[in-house]
């Protein structure tokens, strides 16, 4: 009960306050500013009263803190909607307001009235979202900067390096040059496109085409045909994976009973077009998703047979009572696991095999002598240099 008592004069003052405010605004829209400034005028006094306890009264009001649909009510009665400033109810005052008529109007000699004067100039907008000024990119009529940079070359990837890495630093290097050759232009501007045309495992080494800019789409051009690898095949046990990075899987085996003579016998069965399992940690898609990532989930992935090709398999070294390990060449077609080639000459052999080691030697038209080294790639002038020596013995021109 007390509550409600405090509150009704409370609201009795608002009240007041909103309709003098209305009262005063109403009044200095119909006088002239002269009449009602001229201490003589009739209407001066009055509204000099009006306006001091307005003025009063929207003091208390503000400091009071009512709620947020009484300030509203008020704020519009003293100050006209286009001019209100959101954060308090009170008009915003006039440089040297007359005495007694604080905010009604401005200085009659400089002829502003109350809408010029608590009217706040627009604030310039900043380019982008979150403000700041930013500067605006460049309108290219003609190509980007970044035209022109079209090519393919050969890297020779290193070890515990994916070929998406090696991409990565190609175009890192590239648009980094591009950039310090424009810097009035946008990075997105400066992007140079790079794919690359083979997948290598991380743990193999060799040749990994790359394609720059137009030399993106040509790649097909120059890496069809047979690829060619030197692998080494370890005796004695499988892995998950089918090379030296897996766990070993299941229980070793004996290879005591293998000799040259079989070993180079069992080669000659894998070549020609043969079906082959590939390994669980594959990029090859089951049910919608890539076979290592089911298999690193606990999946076991059962994975289907499939027809490669097989054109030629050497053997290079033969292993030995001391050495388990054996050494291969192998020219295949697309699709070919090694690992899983391995895999098969151990159980061929009755015995277990994993592939220990990898180098890619060819890839379609590039050999390890057309690889740039890794360590190359971290300066633009060596990739542009590889660019124009690899167009040159292709004899081809991207336009």
């Amino acid at each position: 009960m007390s509550v409600v008592c405090l509150r009704v004069p409370f609201l009795l003052v608002c009240c007041l306050c909103v309709a003098a405010g209305a009262r005063i605004f109403s009044l200095a829209a119909v006088l002239p500013p002269s009449d009602a400034q001229r201490p003589g005028s009739a209407h001066a006094g009055g509204t000099a009263a009006e306006a001091g306890m307005a003025c009063s009264l929207a003091a208390f009001v503000h400091s009071a803190r009512p709620g947020m649909a009484l300030r509203r009510a008020c704020l519009s009665a003293f100050v006209p909607h286009q001019q209100q400033l959101g954060r308090s109810i009170l008009p915003r005052m006039a440089p040297s307001p007359p005495s007694g008529a604080r905010g009604l109007a401005g200085s009659s000699s400089e002829g502003a009235s109350a809408d010029s004067v608590n009217k706040k100039p627009p604030r310039p907008r900043a380019g982008g979202r979150g403000g700041g000024n930013r500067k605006k990119a460049p309108q290219f009529q003609g190509p980007l900067p970044s035209a022109g940079l079209d090519g393919i070359i050969a890297v020779h990837k290193p070890t515990n390096w994916t070929s998406f890495d090696v991409v990565a630093k190609v175009r890192s290097t590239l648009n980094r040059h591009v950039r310090d050759l424009n810097p009035d232009c946008t990075p997105k501007q400066c992007r140079v496109k790079v794919g690359h045309g083979g997948t290598l495992d991380p743990a193999a080494t060799g040749v990994l085409v790359i394609g720059i800019g137009k030399g993106t789409k040509a790649m097909d051009l120059y890496t069809k045909g047979s690829k060619e690898y030197r692998a080494v095949g370890t005796f004695g046990f499988e892995t998950d994976t089918g090379d030296a990075e897996g766990v070993q899987a299941g229980d070793s085996m004996e290879y005591g009973h293998v000799t040259k003579e079989k070993l180079e016998e069992a080669l000659k069965k894998f070549v020609g077009d043969i079906q082959q399992v590939p390994p669980q940690y594959s990029a090859i898609k089951k049910d919608g998703k890539k076979a290592y990532e089911l298999a690193r989930q606990g999946v076991d992935v059962v994975m289907e047979p499939r027809a490669v090709t097989i054109h030629s398999l050497l053997l290079t070294r033969a292993h030995s009572d001391t050495d388990a390990t054996f050494e291969i060449e192998v020219s295949c077609g697309g699709g070919t696991y090694i690992r899983s080639l391995v895999r098969d000459i151990g159980r061929e052999l009755d015995t277990k095999a994993h592939m220990s080691a990898l180098v890619r030697t060819v890839q379609g038209e590039f050999t390890l002598d057309d690889c740039v080294d890794m360590e190359e790639t971290y300066d633009a002038s060596n990739i542009l240099n590889a660019i124009e020596k690899c167009a040159e013995r292709l004899d081809t021109k991207l336009g």
